[in-house]
């Protein structure tokens, strides 16, 4: 039977929601469900507290540190359901009854090498995922069927997990041509849909350099969300396994399709990669949600150009850049963070459609207020990342 040992192997360092630390009992303003919120290196799972009298067994748990976060936050959770009672061996599966104060439970009743052996095809068998409880609240769930096969039962609806679907989109750029100092060059467009059972958050995706060509002719890889045409997380270059690794969660709400573009910017030079042919795949995506789809997934390729000169942008330090780190006092208004200057090439106009900064500091979002951008003549308010680390704005107009 399982054991659960894995389980207890140390925590990884990893992303961790803002406002959110591991432990933290964590729920929406218009809805009592409360969750323990647990971290495993990159991994954010999220586990429902069945009851009241589950609360009160937990001693050091206070109603008073229950913590009121937006469902964006909630959502960048994964719901785990399997739990591991202190003292035994047996990890469950649990499963609450919706809208009530009771709930069933089902044995994994398999061997530690099966249930990992699982995981390969359902994400939802993850060690890192197990929590361990007390026998209260292991007891407080009706006994239910054992599960012994690589799929976890959802009697009763709350215990459903979302699955992932991911596709090649059918209007994935066509085969092209990649110029020196181009930006934003697109060769991979990926479709990633949640089922209606819930929201489904990815922990990271892994890209691959393929083709007939070296790294080098690859400056950097991004993604680029495709309903408004911003940049999810930084951009990566390419390791020594031809990979590129995005760390930064992706939440996909539940019911809905998120279009995703992989795309790259080109070297300053070309001209010792001229004529090499490269595509860039999907190669790994992980979350704790089943996922449906045949990986790798490769769209079109893009063939190196070295002779087409195109229009360049140079972005330096702006005069009003305060230069150096200062400390604030709190309430401090109409302070200048960062101060860029854009400088177009002789070649052609270049148009500016967004601008987005990474507040790289220990800072929460709630720290700051009123963040706007402004051209000059014009102040645009930022757009925050549920993150709190990138404030982001699109110019309706694009400036020239």
């Amino acid at each position: 039977m399982v054991s659960g040992i894995a389980m207890l192997a140390p925590l990884a360092a990893g992303a961790v929601v803002t406002g959110v630390a591991e432990g933290d009992m964590i729920k929406t303003a218009d809805n009592p469900d409360i969750y323990i919120a647990k971290y495993v290196g990159s991994k954010q799972f999220k586990r429902l507290i069945l009851s009241p009298s589950v609360f009160n067994s937990y001693g050091h748990l206070k109603w008073e540190n229950v913590k009121t976060v937006s469902q964006a936050t909630l959502d960048q959770f994964t719901v785990s359901t399997l739990v591991r009672a202190e003292g035994d061996p047996k990890v469950y599966n649990l499963y609450p009854t919706p809208n009530s104060d009771i709930g069933g439970k089902h044995w994994v009743n398999m061997t530690a090498e099966q249930f990992t052996s699982c995981n390969t095809t359902n994400t939802l068998f993850d060690w890192d995922s197990v929590y361990q409880i007390n026998t209260a609240d292991r007891d407080s769930y009706t006994v239910s069927t054992d599960d012994t096969t690589c799929t976890l039962s959802t009697e009763g609806g709350g215990g459903t997990v979302s699955a992932l679907s991911v596709a090649l989109a059918s209007d994935t750029p066509v085969a092209s041509m990649a110029p020196a100092n181009a930006a934003r060059v697109g060769f991979t467009k990926v479709n990633f849909t949640a089922s209606s059972a819930g929201s489904v958050t990815i922990n990271s995706l892994t890209v691959q350099r393929t083709g007939l060509a070296v790294d080098a002719a690859i400056g950097s890889v991004m993604l680029i969300d495709t309903a408004d045409d911003s940049q999810l997380g930084l951009n990566q270059v390419l390791n020594a396994n031809h990979q590129a690794i995005f760390p930064d969660a992706i939440v996909i709400p539940a019911g809905t399709t998120k279009s995703i573009l992989i795309a790259a910017n080109m070297p300053a030079s070309t001209a010792a990669y001229a004529g090499q042919v490269v595509t860039l795949s999907l190669v790994a995506v992980t979350t704790a949600s089943s996922i449906s789809g045949t990986l790798p997934i490769t769209g079109n390729y893009n063939t190196i150009n070295a002779s087409l000169a195109i229009g360049t942008a140079s972005i330096t330090v702006g005069a009003l850049d305060p230069g150096t780190a200062f400390t604030k006092e709190v309430g401090v208004t109409n302070y200048n963070f960062s101060s860029l200057k854009v400088t177009a090439g002789s070649v052609e106009d270049v148009s500016v459609n967004s601008i987005r900064w990474n507040q790289s500091g220990s800072a929460a979002s709630s720290d700051l207020a009123n963040v706007k951008v402004n051209d000059g003549t014009t102040d645009y308010a930022a757009t925050i990342s549920s993150d709190g680390k990138y404030y982001s704005v699109n110019f309706a107009t694009p400036i020239v």
